[in-house]
């Protein structure tokens, strides 16, 4: 990705830009800048796709006077060209400003690809931004005296130092259990997203707003044969991979052994025999020893494409409070990435691909009885609980019965009071801390009636995409860390159009409780090794993780003495350092293959402490 900077108010054209794109890190192509009277902008450039070479990425339309800053991906090049009456080989910018003379605010849903863009118009003094259907591409922004001020990630508006740092509570509180929701929220108080879906329009005290894409729990296809939709979806993610990986230049794959990211590693070997360029550099995380450790897994792929294998090991990794100096909210996977990152730009590589994604569109299994009762579907949802399944297990009646009572007969206000009585709010947080939490999952509750469907697996899907919850919000943060090490971390699972295929298809089809992903791996019969394919055999990262935790125990366990969620009067200082011991304390003494509870809210509470640490 690109990283763009932004100022519209007055004395705009004396900023000092640089500080801001610092913060961006390295492996740009190009510097682009404009600058005229109440406005300034700069944009480090990473060209990933052929028509991006030699292009600037601010452009100034003549005859408007509109100013264009673009980081993205345009994959509808041809039908956009068509509709526009311009050339084929018209640059992405001629375009965009055409499309926005036609359309205005309509021209986002227009546009195919990952993109964040703003239009400025001096005329009106107004800016107008947008970015893509999932929010892939980062933009964010903030008011200051006179104006607004745009950046790629909020270091970068931070470093001018003239806006403010101050932790939001909410967010905060929102984060630690699990209710962050990254479309509308920044962890800065002062600091707003730019929703992804949707178009913002502000100048002075004006604000306009638009959504333009919601995934549709509705439109399912339940004519189409398994066959179908097993060369649908292959030839979706085929395109998906083949859209990202345009030019002559080697591409990365971070493999990890599973069937995700060996479905893209395999078809983007085939597109690399085609285009006659090296075939992929394959990257992987290994951890020696360990359930995680698929490394022979990944041997397998590299041999039946050609490729070298770049391993970083992961079993001694240390994750300390110290960490944090390139992201705002390090993990474990920080240290060992940024080698393959690393190692990825140093091979040439501009672009990597990922298999991330695919999991937070295809579902969870366990809610998949509920959305056999949800299409009332009494035949699935038994043959999801396994009552076809010998032998007999009262269980599975009880997993049936279950499902059909929240599904059918419990009234929802019902079952909304118990949801609420059974919240996991962390008895260290201070009543503040609470309220501010409740309100955060009352509102993701919200989110999920909102999108009106009546299978839990369908609401929650479709809502965790539309507000970026979990994973999405995890994946922006990885992609902003592969940024900084110079390459751009592209994720086909993700892409528009696989995305609305696996939300028509029956949920039978995305996993079952007998198989995760059925149809997935039929799609990729004969491309991926046949082990690979079938196996069954979840891979563990739970000792990978326990053993970077506990191997920076002190740390962990002293930084709530001097707790910075405390100054903000979110929890109660004692009582989260006696909590963070216990839990550090049975991650220490747990053995190896131990049960351990990796998502408990106090570790969530102790990266903010760390990211409050190094803020101050």
């Amino acid at each position: 990705m690109s990283f763009l900077v932004v100022a519209a108010h007055p004395g705009a054209e004396h900023l000092d830009l640089e500080p801001m794109l610092r913060v961006g890190g390295r492996g740009w192509d190009a510097i682009d800048s404009h600058r005229q009277p109440g406005f300034s902008c700069a944009i480090a450039a990473r060209w990933t796709v052929p028509e991006d070479e030699g292009q600037s990425a601010v452009v100034v339309d003549p005859d408007s006077g509109r100013i264009l800053v673009w980081d993205g991906r345009l994959d509808d090049r041809a039908a956009l060209s068509t509709a526009l009456e311009l050339d084929s080989t018209a640059s992405t910018p001629a375009l965009l400003l055409r499309g926005f003379r036609k359309w205005g605010d309509d021209l986002p849903r227009r546009l195919l690809g990952d993109f964040a863009f703003l239009i400025f118009d001096p005329f009106a003094n107004v800016i107008f931004a947008a970015r893509d259907r999932l929010g892939i591409r980062p933009l964010v922004y903030t008011r200051v005296a006179g104006g607004l001020r745009f950046a790629s990630e909020e270091r970068a508006l931070l470093a001018m130092r003239d806006v403010s740092a101050a932790a939001d509570e909410a967010s905060a509180a929102r984060f630690i259990v699990y209710a962050f929701a990254a479309r509308k929220n920044t962890l800065y108080e002062r600091i707003k997203p730019v929703p992804h879906g949707s178009w913002l329009e502000v100048g002075g005290a004006r604000e306009r707003s638009g959504v333009y894409y919601r995934p549709d729990p509705w439109k399912i296809d339940e004519r189409s044969s398994d066959k179908d939709f097993a060369a649908q979806l292959r030839e979706a993610v085929d395109l998906a991979v083949a859209c990202r990986t345009r030019g002559s230049r080697l591409v990365g794959v971070m493999a990890s052994g599973g069937l995700d990211s060996s479905a893209i590693a395999v078809l983007l070997g085939e597109h690399s025999q085609r285009a006659q360029r090296p075939p992929p550099l394959l990257l992987h995380l290994r951890c020696a020893g360990f359930g995680c450790d698929e490394l022979r897994l990944v041997e397998q792929v590299a041999t039946k494409i050609g490729s070298r294998v770049v391993v970083a090991e992961g079993a001694e990794r240390v994750f300390s409070p110290d960490d944090g100096q390139e992201i705002d909210l390090p993990d474990t996977w920080t240290g060992p990435y940024g080698e393959l990152y690393e190692a990825a730009a140093a091979a040439g590589c501009r672009v990597v691909l990922t298999g991330e994604g695919s999991d937070e569109v295809q579902g969870w299994h366990g809610s998949e009885v509920e959305d056999a009762f949800g299409r009332r579907s009494l035949t699935d949802a038994a043959r999801f609980s396994g009552l076809f399944d010998e032998p007999a297990d009262l269980g599975r009646w009880r997993r049936f019965t279950t499902a059909g009572l929240r599904s059918w007969v419990l009234p929802r206000s019902f079952l909304e009071r118990r949801a609420r009585g059974r919240r996991d709010i962390p008895a260290w947080l201070t009543p503040k801390g609470r309220a501010l939490a409740d309100a955060g999952l009352d509102e993701l509750a919200e989110h999920d009636r909102e999108v009106g469907h009546p299978s839990r697996l369908r609401r929650a899907i479709c809502s965790s995409l539309l507000w970026s919850t979990s994973l999405t919000w995890s994946y922006s943060n990885v992609r902003r860390f592969a940024s900084r090490h110079g390459v751009d971390l592209a994720l086909p699972f993700l892409d528009a159009r696989v995305v609305d295929l696996l939300l028509t298809m029956p949920a039978r089809l995305r996993t079952s409780f007998d198989m995760i992903k059925p149809l997935q791996r039929r799609a990729f019969e004969g491309k991926i090794p046949v082990g690979l394919l079938w196996n069954q055999q979840s891979a563990d990262y739970t000792e990978f993780h326990r053993r970077a935790w506990v191997a920076a125990f002190d740390g962990w366990v002293n930084l709530p003495k001097t707790s910075r969620l405390a100054d903000l009067g979110l929890v109660d200082k004692g009582a989260l350092a006696a909590e963070a011991a216990r839990v550090m304390g049975e991650w220490s003494a747990t053995p190896p293959g131990g049960r351990l509870n990796l998502r408990a809210p106090v570790i969530n509470a102790l990266q903010l402490e760390a990211w409050l640490s190094h803020l101050h």
